[in-house]
């Protein structure tokens, strides 16, 4: 079983470095189990501007409504390589492996 780590922020910048930053202290953190079954976070919480996706297995990742499921066609995430993403709150986010 894998884990997705999400950390809700209230906003994401690029630094003056080009360096990808997120704002602290987090509104919010999550961790999602899954497998090569769907995982599903909770709702963000609705002042989720941005969030930071890490996962410790490759994996791939859908935002939506409480039905999202992802696949492993939907954006893939490397294992151990954070990301960050623009999202609205109110969302769920959907994890599955993807070998």
């Amino acid at each position: 079983m894998s884990t997705l780590w999400i950390t809700e922020l209230s906003a994401a910048a690029i630094g003056s470095d080009g360096m990808q930053v997120g704002t602290l202290p987090a509104i919010n953190e999550q961790q999602v189990t899954f497998t090569g079954s769907a995982g599903r976070s909770s709702v963000l919480n609705t002042a989720t501007r941005a969030v930071r996706l890490r996962a410790d297995a490759a994996c791939s990742i859908k935002a939506g409504d409480s039905t999202v499921v992802a696949t492993a066609a939907n954006t893939p995430i490397e294992a151990n390589s954070p990301e960050y993403f623009r999202v609205t709150g109110g969302l769920f986010i959907s994890v599955i492996a993807n070998p």
